[in-house]
């Protein structure tokens, strides 16, 4: 006796493990679009953030080196004014007679006092009133400035008005009858310098920055001094480096609320990640329809209860392969139950089905000898065979060997 084991996995799916399927690959289909919509999304985000970033970055140093220019612009008026007075002086060898008229004629709204220093003089003072703070005083009498073109140093404006400035020192030699310089005086230029860079400071602030100046002055001052500030800067700010009076200058900007470019993205990000979920939610929408087009189309070709062609199935395999192999013989046999009425009418149905899934599982173990085999439940306890490729004797003998076989059916 053999036993044949109920086959049911193999050959058929139903309508609600064919739609379970679809569900659980259209679920995994889609989560796996969503997410390589996000990465690719993700990348052109981290570049749509380069390039903003670089952008910012890059209108932010054309800023601090237009800003550098008006400040070497500022710095060279005062500057003129030191010259000047150094040509006064030559001329004079070392007496200003008339220097509260040549220091008015000079002065600007930032300077906060022009000085004369004779070598071997009285002090004079423009504008008279100025008052000269210690520091001024140490800051002017410095021996170093003697051996230098020219110095600036930082000093207090005094405790009245609790400002700083610049002092910018010009040294002044008289060339003698030998060609050899002696040093007349020192002409010194007070510069206020919350004055002198108002309007850099004002345009920096209009336009949304924190900034340090900082200038560096070998060998003197070999390490970077503040000159002037607004906030805090950090290392990922822009700078825009020069060179006035034998000093290097550097300018240093960034935004109030720092590069926070993520927030002129948010928009594009936005709108993005909509389209994103929308394309993912239409991905699987078509997946469904696809899905439940083959279900449709499965279910119109094949007995819902066996899994094998129908009749409008069988047909149309049939004529595919008829014109896939021309002329060629092919043997087609119909199978029938004997009495499977009278079991169905004692059992039952229920188990009548079962049995007539059992056998079309056993006819697709004995008779799927090829790909042109196909096997159709005519309706009822009636199956149809079609072989092709196969012999008489061949048919005969698995015809044969089904007839003969003992179909056990476990049922619980």
């Amino acid at each position: 006796m053999v036993k044949k084991r109920f086959r049911k996995q193999k050959l058929k799916l139903n309508r609600e493990e064919m739609r379970r399927r679809m569900k659980k690959h259209t679920f995994f289909l889609s989560v796996g679009v969503l997410l390589f919509l996000l990465f690719l999304f993700s990348q052109e985000m981290m570049t749509a953030y380069k390039r903003e970033l670089e952008n910012e970055r890059y209108k932010a140093s054309l800023d601090a080196q237009i800003y550098s220019e008006i400040l070497i612009k500022d710095l060279m008026v005062s500057q003129n004014a030191s010259d000047t007075l150094d040509y006064i002086a030559r001329d004079h060898e070392g007496v200003i007679h008339n220097f509260d008229f040549a220091a008015s004629d000079l002065i600007r709204p930032y300077m906060y006092a022009i000085i004369w220093t004779p070598a071997d003089g009285k002090r004079q003072i423009y504008p008279g009133r100025a008052l000269v703070s210690p520091a001024i005083e140490q800051a002017v009498a410095s021996s170093f400035t003697k051996n230098d073109e020219h110095s600036m140093v930082d000093v207090p404006l005094g405790k009245a008005n609790g400002q700083s400035g610049l002092i910018l020192n010009t040294p002044v030699f008289q060339e003698d009858s030998s060609g050899s310089g002696r040093y007349i005086g020192l002409a010194s230029v007070v510069l206020n310098k919350d004055k002198l860079f108002a309007t850099t400071i004002s345009a920096l602030h209009a336009k949304g920055y924190r900034y340090v100046l900082t200038r560096q002055s070998y060998p003197r001052f070999p390490s970077w001094q503040v000159v002037s500030q607004y906030g805090m800067v950090d290392d990922h700010a822009v700078s825009y480096t020069f060179v006035w009076d034998g000093c290097v200058w550097k300018l240093s900007l960034m935004p109030h609320d720092g590069w926070h470019v993520v927030n002129k993205l948010k928009m594009k990000i936005g709108m993005g990640l909509l389209a994103i979920f929308m394309a993912a939610g239409l991905f699987a929408a078509l997946l469904s329809i696809y899905g439940n087009k083959r279900i449709a189309q499965y279910a119109a070709i094949h007995d819902p209860l066996t899994g094998l062609y129908n009749r409008i199935g069988f047909e149309r395999e049939i004529q595919r392969w008829k014109k896939a192999n021309g002329d060629k013989v092919f043997l087609l046999a119909i199978l029938d139950i004997d009495d499977f009425k009278t079991f169905n009418d004692r059992y039952g149905h229920l188990l009548g089905d079962q049995v007539l899934m059992h056998l079309a599982g056993s006819m697709y173990d004995i008779f799927k000898i090829n790909s042109d085999t196909y096997m159709e439940r005519n309706g009822g306890d009636e199956f149809l065979l079609l072989l092709g490729g196969t012999s008489i004797r061949e048919l005969e003998k698995r015809l044969m060997a089904f007839s003969r076989s003992n179909h056990v059916l476990t049922y619980e």
